[in-house]
């Protein structure tokens, strides 16, 4: 079966979203593989738990700010992979509550349930897609590592995003610009940060280089700059006849804008698509990159490997920022301390060696790191979880 695998910020959802195209352009929509029963489940799943939610701030007297993306309700919403050892498809989950905290939850299922969607994708990792698709197709999106990590530095989550539409609705696309380059001034700003987000995706990069005979890979880089090129050789791989009208058509649709539903804010409007890096990385991060093994990696995925830059040439924010590294000094978001901790990263980041509560698995769920201090509410949300999605699952 056709399925897309990709590192956040690398044209996953793009890629997605063009291979949707095509084969709806060509009539291949196939509907989901899973029962009615199963199907149901899932639907109670998406009114259970916000509701559940719900009435647990009421017995805890607790306000109802509830920071869940509705993304996030259905069971597949959120970031997924396949964790081997388990042999199961865990799901990222992102809750917070105002003035109280966020907090993360995987939630394990059954490794069918990832064919509820028409093009099954995940995060990875590769093999156990190579696996079973044998011959079949296996689409990989990569984008050059240093346009990546930039990338996420701007990138407001999803969960961030739920709280500025609550409580900043009314922002224009140049104050929500200013928002984000104050959030990256404070990340990369903190080369501990940096380097925890280095790690997972060195390990990724790493995992694609040893696929690399065995999946197709699309550049985010040539979807970007060569869009309707781009479509029509990825329409070539899926053995689809598409003509330049027809690619056009569906970059049209799709290209620039935002694609993932109530996060409202995953599409970035003033970066400079393909060299916005240059203008917010110093030589320190590429140094970091450099000693992760990325130029190496890099050549090998035939991507932009990460190259100094002549810091007379520095703009006014990278001076900032090398400054602040320079005096070991972190850059503060001062204007709203709880967006800054929801805009901390969530995913893709080697978080234990910041200051949060982790926990291990119970049988379905795992709360997998949260800064409430409220333990109460802590082990209520996560026991909402771990008996919906039980219920879920074994009916």
């Amino acid at each position: 079966m056709l399925s897309v695998i990709g590192f956040p910020r690398t044209g996953f959802t793009l890629l997605i979203s063009i291979i949707i195209e095509l084969r709806a352009l060509h009539n291949k929509i196939s509907s989901t593989l899973l029962s009615a029963p199963i199907l149901s489940r899932m639907d109670e799943f998406q009114t259970d738990v916000p509701r559940r939610i719900e009435s647990l701030l009421r017995d805890l007297k607790l306000p109802n700010e509830i920071i869940f993306n509705a993304n996030f309700h259905h069971p597949l919403g959120g970031p997924n992979w396949i964790d081997e050892e388990r042999k199961t498809l865990c799901v990222r989950k992102y809750i917070g509550f105002k003035g109280l905290g966020d907090m993360t939850i995987i939630i394990s299922l059954p490794l069918d349930f990832i064919f509820f969607h028409q093009l099954p994708h995940t995060h990875g990792p590769i093999n156990p897609w190579v696996e079973k698709n044998g011959s079949e197709q296996v689409f990989h999106s990569i984008r050059g590592p240093a346009g990546t990590i930039n990338s996420a530095v701007h990138s407001i989550n999803a969960l961030t995003s739920e709280y500025l539409q609550k409580w900043y609705p009314d922002q224009t696309p140049q104050q929500e610009e200013t928002i984000r380059t104050g959030l990256a001034m404070a990340k990369l700003s903190d080369l501990n940060f940096f380097q925890a987000m280095v790690s997972p995706m060195r390990k990724s990069f790493e995992e694609l280089v040893s696929f690399m005979s065995q999946v197709c890979i699309v550049k985010w880089e040539d979807i970007i700059a060569n869009p309707i090129q781009t479509i029509l050789r990825i329409s070539h791989k899926l053995e689809l006849e598409t003509n330049f009208h027809q690619a056009s058509a569906i970059w049209e649709k799709i290209g620039h804008r935002n694609l993932t539903q109530s996060h409202k804010h995953n599409y970035r409007n003033f970066s400079e698509k393909l060299t916005g890096h240059y203008n917010s990385l110093t030589n320190d991060h590429i140094e970091i990159l450099k000693s992760n093994d990325f130029l190496h990696l890099a050549k090998e995925l035939q991507v932009e490997p990460p190259s100094f830059m002549d810091s007379k040439n520095y703009n006014e924010i990278q001076k900032i920022i090398a400054q602040a590294i320079q005096h070991n000094q972190t850059i503060k978001y001062t204007k709203d301390e709880e967006l800054y901790w929801l805009s901390f990263q969530k995913t893709n980041i080697d978080f234990t060696k910041f200051n949060f509560k982790v926990f291990d698995w119970k049988e379905h769920t795992k709360l997998e790191r949260t800064n409430i201090s409220n333990d109460t509410l802590a082990n209520g949300i996560w026991n909402i979880f771990e008996n919906s999605t039980r219920k879920m699952v074994l009916g």
